[in-house]
């Protein structure tokens, strides 16, 4: 028998439609939707397998099943590893009976959560919590490693199958909710949702391969769930048609959450931390997501995955419940999946996924970052999140660990809301989530390691502000005044609400001089500019770096002044520890081609003098290296064979 899984479950459909007697005998004749292809390459993977590395893992038996998710259409439906195998009841559809999914199930208790608004940044504690879930009952999950990492986000503890954070993320949903969620992409094994707790994202819920595989090609068709189809046509054998396919489809989920979960499923970095990459969830130069799924004591091995063309689903077990050798589905059905997906993909051009949304929450715990750290743009004066208004110079990239669990920053059932002004009052898991947290956070400090835990701002800047931005007028020179003099002289009228703290003067957009008292205004030297049009620019600040400008447009035309070398840096009477060494200093030269060479000395008050630089090719500016000096007063001192003078300045080395 060739497909006889496949066939057999049709011929099951043909008599709950027609009959058993027309079935039987009316000489009936169908067209079901298997890709004979595609059977083969599941069968050959199957076989491979199990001739391979079954008897090494104790796997008994496996399954497969694939949908086209654009159709819905069942293109192969294998229920065993061999029809015929006695050892394993092989004429059994797995396929059909229900099994517990483990951890394949939960990308829909993830994805449930996104459609309330948490995000795949969110950060949850991944550290070990009593749930205390049934009237005083104690439900303390483990990871499977048996290893707490603290704050993580959803897509890596997702991508790594961690038991806590998705346990929270069940709680976070709702059972109830989560089983309404399930049953609108086609799983009918769930029934009385009073029955589950929060084991049911851990794979405690039973569903069947046909139908998970079916939910899974919901996801690779964007939220559109298409009944599975097995048969496209029946005629009798007068050959008059008794049947038609005609699609079934329904939009149960908004197309970006599918394509969030998606990006998810498919990003292979987000599990490195715990799988590698490259591995058997991946498909060379092709976009795939996956999941696998392992149950307790290693009963049920699972590897969901899809591209836009594929929908695949391998079970791997054995049919009397017997545990494998320590083999999930990494190593019992991942194997299978990817070397089916490879051979059925050999032809099909690359299709990517749609891609996701960015992530529009506001919240820092709504947007968290690798390692639960929560990366982002502060106010350095408020310490609050800067805003639009906040001036380019005062953001500054702070990171976060937050220290505390998400229900303080969030009501369960709207995240993206109001934050709770009383957390221990509005869940009653509150208490013990953030006891588990406290716990680990100060585990890490016990331990020395070097954790910084500081509550991220959730308020935004609010000092500054537009209403707030001081008024600013050069009221003298006017614009287009031309100077026959060097000294340049300017006033401005400037208010703020909090009142002017500062105004900076520039030339050019270079800074000529800072003014802290009223009237703020400027008297500068311009020798080093030339004669021509320039920009006089005045930059008027409060308290807190609110600021506005103003420019006006002034002409020089001045004799040229003498050329001079200046100090640009270190200033007068500057000092210096011996550890700021080796030190840059930096000169300005005004008419530089007036100049032919120049020396740099350094002199201590015992009377040693260190040469520190020396050049016959003078530019605009020059910096050079200080290299070290020991405790003490220096004189540095400017010579220049071309009679330029310029004064001395002292520095001190402590």
């Amino acid at each position: 028998i060739e497909a006889p899984h496949f066939v057999l479950h049709v011929k099951e459909l043909l008599t709950e439609q027609f009959g058993e007697k027309i079935v039987e005998t009316g000489g009936l004749s169908v067209i079901t939707t298997l890709d004979y292809d595609i059977n083969k390459a599941g069968e050959e993977a199957i076989a491979d397998f199990h001739s391979t590395s079954a008897e090494q893992y104790n796997v008994g038996n496996s399954a497969l099943v694939a949908i086209d998710p654009k159709t819905g259409q069942v293109l192969t439906m294998i229920g065993s590893k061999d029809f015929f195998a006695e050892d394993e009841d092989g004429q059994v559809n797995v396929a059909l009976r229900p099994r517990q999914p483990g951890s394949s199930f939960k990308p829909f208790v993830f994805l449930a959560g996104f459609e309330k608004g948490y995000t795949p940044e969110t950060i949850l504690y991944d550290v070990d919590t009593n749930f205390d879930a049934r009237g005083g009952d104690n439900y303390t999950p483990k990871n499977f490693d048996g290893e707490e990492r603290g704050p993580i986000t959803v897509r890596a503890s997702l991508q790594g199958s961690l038991n806590i954070p998705a346990v929270k993320m069940l709680y976070l949903v709702g059972v109830h909710n989560m089983v309404s969620f399930g049953q609108r992409f086609g799983y009918t094994t769930f029934g009385d949702p009073d029955r589950f707790g929060l084991s049911m994202v851990l794979g405690g819920a039973e569903v069947k391969l046909l139908e998970h595989t079916s939910a899974y090609a919901t996801l690779a068709a964007e939220g559109t769930k298409r009944e599975p189809a097995f048969i496209l046509e029946v005629k009798d054998k007068e050959g008059e048609e008794l049947f038609k396919w005609k699609e079934k489809k329904e939009n149960v989920l908004d197309p970006e959450l599918a394509r969030t979960i998606s990006a998810v499923l498919a990003d292979d970095n987000a599990r490195a931390y715990m799988f590698g990459t490259g591995g058997n969830l991946t498909l060379p130069g092709r976009q795939v997501a996956a999941k696998t799924g392992t149950t307790n004591e290693f009963r049920d091995g699972w590897t969901m995955g899809y591209t836009p063309q594929i929908a695949a689903g391998v079970w791997s077990g054995n049919n009397d419940n017997t545990p494998m050798n320590n083999a999930g589905g990494s190593y019992a059905a991942a194997p299978i999946w990817n070397s089916f997906m490879r051979k059925a993909h050999t032809d099909k051009p690359v299709e990517p996924f749609g891609e996701a949304p960015e992530n529009s929450a506001e919240k820092p715990v709504l947007r968290g970052s690798d390692g639960g750290k929560i990366t982002l743009l502060v106010d350095a004066i408020s310490g609050k999140l800067a805003t639009s208004s906040t001036p380019e110079e005062f953001i500054e990239e702070r990171t976060y660990l937050q220290p505390h669990s998400i229900l303080h920053y969030v009501y369960k059932d709207d995240p993206r809301g109001e934050s709770p002004q009383d957390p221990v009052g509005a869940d009653s898991q509150y208490l013990n989530w953030e006891s588990a947290v406290q716990t680990w956070i100060e585990k890490q400090v016990d331990e020395g390691e070097s954790v910084v835990f500081e509550l991220p701002p959730v308020d935004y800047d609010d000092v500054h502000d537009p209403e707030l931005t001081p008024d600013v007028v050069i009221t003298s020179p006017p614009n287009n005044t031309v100077f026959t003099a060097r000294t340049i002289i300017a006033n401005i009228d400037a208010s703020a609400p909090r009142g002017i703290a500062e105004v900076r003067w520039f030339i050019d957009d270079k800074i000529v001089g800072v003014a802290n008292s009223f009237p703020f205004s400027l008297t500068h030297e311009a020798k080093q500019i030339s004669n021509g049009e320039h920009t006089l620019k005045a930059k008027a600040y409060d308290d807190v770096g609110n600021v506005n400008e103003h420019s006006v447009v002034f002409t020089l035309d001045a004799a040229p002044a003498p050329a001079e070398i200046i100090w640009e840096s270190p200033k007068e009477s500057a000092q210096f520890f011996g550890s700021s060494f080796p030190l840059t200093l930096r000169v300005g030269i005004f008419q530089p081609e007036k100049i032919t060479s120049f020396t740099v000395s350094a002199k201590k008050d015992s009377g040693k003098t260190t040469n520190l630089f020396s050049t016959t090719n003078v530019s605009g500016e020059h910096s050079f290296t200080w290299e070290s000096a020991s405790p003490g007063k220096y004189t540095l001192t400017i010579s220049s064979n071309s009679g330029v003078i310029t004064t001395p300045i002292t520095v001190e080395v402590r």
